[in-house]
């Protein structure tokens, strides 16, 4: 991609409004070899394929070898998230064991638990409510905004993520008219009752990168990039995939 930083952010708006369709933020990590083509096929099918488009890759590319290596160099290392790893490890496990409902369940509040964190670590209280919870998530786009050496595409990025927390996430059930009943008040209040689709642990998965990126762009010391297989992450996705295995096993 261009080191221009206008031609930049014109791609993670592509990037963004082709996502947006599917109610997805821009995920991190993913190369844009993978970003750009899952975005024009998102652009080209017709309205009722576009989702399964983005379940399927998505599913594709968080895979066990992927979580194991993101649980091991980020989410049990990354100040706030690391906080949260053993839910975050048993939330993943019971994806694996495809218990969708309480994978979803176990990892959401993870999300908010980690935004009230950052809210600490920078002597900003946002009380008990979620209400505030956004004003830190608009805090990191004014950041980027104010900063030197900000980019366009981190812009973007962290303006589809802020929106989407908005607008979703934390929309009033009452006017909530998003995909998948993805929307937080609605499934801890136990208002919805088809949350527990995989779909939604995946989209949890794109938000939890989201706050550990973001976490990296605070406080440095976090590559921007995913982290690449170990021994020991290897270790971890066996047992993932062995997980996955005895359910398939027990289900076909």
């Amino acid at each position: 991609m261009s080191s221009d930083i206008s031609t930049n952010r014109d791609f993670a708006e592509y990037l963004a409004s082709a996502f947006k369709q599917v109610d997805w933020p821009i995920p991190p990590y993913l190369t844009l070899g993978f970003l750009g083509p899952l975005a024009k096929a998102i652009n080209d099918a017709p309205e009722d394929e576009k989702l399964a488009i983005m379940r399927e890759k998505l599913a594709g590319a968080y895979t066990a070898q992927y979580l194991a290596a993101m649980y091991l160099d980020r989410y049990s290392r990354i100040s706030y998230v690391k906080d949260f790893s053993r839910q975050i490890d048993e939330s993943i496990r019971t994806y694996f064991c495809g218990y969708t409902f309480n994978a979803v369940t176990g990892l959401l509040p993870v999300i908010e638990g980690i935004i009230r964190k950052m809210a600490a670590g920078q002597n900003r209280d946002i009380g008990q409510g979620t209400k505030r919870l956004n004003d830190e998530l608009h805090a990191l786009v004014d950041r980027e905004l104010q900063s030197p050496a900000g980019y366009g595409e981190r812009l973007v990025l962290l303006e589809a993520f802020r929106d989407f927390v908005r607008d979703r996430l934390l929309q009033n059930t009452d006017r909530y008219v998003g995909l998948n009943e993805f929307n937080r008040h609605g499934i801890l209040h136990g208002i919805f009752e088809d949350f527990g689709q995989a779909v939604n642990f995946l989209r949890l998965i794109t938000l939890l990168d989201l706050l550990c990126f973001s976490i990296g762009l605070i406080g440095g010391g976090v590559s921007m990039f995913a982290p690449a297989p170990t021994p020991e992450s290897t270790k971890l996705a066996a047992v993932y995939a062995t997980l996955c295995s005895f359910h398939d096993s027990i289900t076909a």
